[in-house]
């Protein structure tokens, strides 16, 4: 099941039109069209719209539960390593999602 199958599974249980999420979201009609048709989502719109449909952000984008998604601690110094070999485009892209998961979910995680 892709990203938008599952987008369209909790809409219909919902029974939300595009443009009622988009109104919901604050985001544009054209927005919610692209992700029903496969188009990428931001990270921060992700986690919104997870928050909003009160799922897994895990599932909604990767078909994921949190725990499935538990790994071993990461380690650092090489996926520094890795990310310092990739075009800026996608460093940036790497920071942004960091960025938001940081926004999201780090803050408690520092305060424990």
């Amino acid at each position: 099941m892709t990203f938008a199958s599952r987008l369209k599974l909790e809409m219909e249980k919902r029974n939300l039109s595009q443009s009622a999420l988009s109104d919901m979201l604050g985001v544009s009609q054209n927005a919610v069209y692209k992700w029903l048709n496969g188009e990428n989502i931001s990270m921060d719109n992700a986690i919104k719209l997870a928050d909003f449909l009160d799922v897994e952000a895990a599932w909604l984008v990767f078909g994921a539960d949190a725990e499935q998604l538990q790994a071993e601690p990461v380690d650092l110094e090489k996926l520094n390593q890795i990310i310092k070999t990739l075009p800026a485009h996608y460093q940036h892209i790497i920071s942004d999602i960091a960025e938001a998961l940081s926004n999201k979910y780090g803050s408690d995680e520092l305060d424990n």
